[in-house]
């Protein structure tokens, strides 16, 4: 949704008509089962991405390569793939008859 967002912004910002566009993200896993208990190698990370797109367009085929090209570069989801990012965790513990909905007496 990103990709396709931006590329949408894109050309529209360009005045280009859109008539088709679509966005494939693919891609595997070097190890799905090391989730939560380590199972084998690896970790459960992608491999790699893969980000394709098919477009029909009211422009030359250069202009079109050169913004997926932008787009793909810039996509805020792609660059916090690309680089190291921080994950934060935390953990809540709702005691019993303090759970959202339940009513007390």
């Amino acid at each position: 949704a990103c990709v396709a967002a931006g590329m949408v912004l894109q050309v529209t910002l360009r005045g280009i008509v859109l008539r088709h566009l679509s966005v494939e993200v693919s891609g595997g896993f070097d190890n799905l089962l090391q989730t939560g208990e380590p199972a084998g190698e690896g970790t459960a990370a992608h491999t790699a991405l893969r980000v394709t797109g098919s477009i029909s367009a009211e422009a030359d085929d250069e202009v079109l390569r050169d913004l997926w090209d932008r787009v793909v570069s810039g996509s805020p989801v792609a660059n916090t793939i690309r680089r190291p990012t921080p994950v934060v965790a935390g953990l809540r513990i709702i005691d019993p008859g303090q759970e959202p909905g339940h009513a007390t007496r």
